[in-house]
């Protein structure tokens, strides 16, 4: 892992918001997915992605996600980036 990363989890009305804190890189990928698929995360019609607090993200990472994000669980929620590093996440 590229430095510390961690998730942290707030549950909405009807939705989850998803605070990504550190770098970015593979290992932060599949700890995403690992949340998205074991999470808790049914009965959830959105989960928003914010990556304002991350220091770095690694095209590494973003690519181990796009790959990876085939394995959730059909029946997910929408996903939605949002903060100042969003746009690296777009092609998701």
């Amino acid at each position: 892992m590229a430095g510390k990363f961690n998730i942290d989890v707030t549950k909405t009305g009807d939705g989850v918001r998803l605070k990504l804190n550190g770098s970015f890189d593979g290992s932060s990928a599949c700890e995403l997915v690992n949340l998205l698929n074991n999470g808790n995360l049914d009965g959830t019609s959105k989960i928003i992605v914010d990556t304002d607090a991350l220091k770095d993200v690694h095209p590494f990472g973003v690519d181990v996600l796009r790959r990876r994000l085939h394995l959730v669980k059909s029946g997910k929620p929408l996903l939605i980036f949002t903060g100042k590093r969003s746009a690296q996440f777009r092609l998701i």
